[in-house]
């Protein structure tokens, strides 16, 4: 039998991706009933398209979408890290790849002991966004899924030297804003990576804003 050429090949990875954040969905849906979904389009049109090329190597790499770590001092702070070369002044929230195979829940807890050195499960699940990111002809889904862990008094001690992270520094939830329009400012570079980690940043913030299930120290 002769197949038709307009008959696209199965991704293998790409169903396999489908499927398993279909699956960590579910399951975190009916843990955390209050998590929020979010929808994004970037356009990333920056001098420098590295940054992008990057992201679509993702898959390849067997990594199906990212993290973000909101880790909560217990005096309501929150845990910000910066690395040796990102633009200076940048601090943001930790986040890592989660890979196939892998949920969510399994690699949020695995990166807080990587990038930060602490252990325990998330508190909350915050959200999940998902991006689609569009650069001269070309674009690209990704998704982002938002714990929150509660972290006490501890303090943070990465891992994994392969993270590069050279500091951390606490801030109150309010100055994620500020965080978030200091990344959305940069250019260059760093213009792209800038607009997409500035998203989150104002996600988390406006979850804060409402006060609701948050630690206040």
């Amino acid at each position: 039998m002769n197949m038709s050429s307009d008959v696209p090949a199965i991704d293998p990875f790409e169903v396999q991706r489908v499927l398993a954040e279909d699956q960590d969905l579910r399951s975190l849906r009916q843990r955390f009933p209050s998590l929020e979904e979010r929808n994004y389009v970037l356009v990333m049109n920056g001098p420098d398209p590295s940054y992008f090329d990057e992201l679509c190597k993702g898959p390849a790499k067997g990594r199906r979408g990212e993290v973000v770590l909101v880790v909560c001092h217990a005096d309501g702070t929150i845990w910000l890290h910066a690395k040796p070369f990102y633009p200076a002044g940048i601090y943001r929230l930790p986040t890592g790849g989660v890979h196939l195979g892998e949920s969510a829940w399994e690699a949020a807890q695995r990166e807080l002991w990587e990038e930060m050195g602490l252990k325990g499960e998330p508190a909350q699940c915050l959200g999940l966004l998902r991006y689609e990111m569009f650069r001269r002809g070309r674009s690209l889904h990704f998704s982002s899924v938002v714990f929150r862990f509660d972290a006490g008094t501890a303090e943070p001690h990465p891992q994994d030297s392969a993270e590069h992270i050279s500091s951390f520094q606490r801030v109150p939830p309010a100055e994620l804003a500020k965080v978030a329009r200091a990344l959305t400012d940069l250019r260059g570079q760093w213009q792209d990576w800038g607009n997409f980690r500035a998203a989150v940043h104002e996600f988390v913030y406006e979850i804060w804003s409402r006060a609701s299930a948050w630690p206040q120290g």
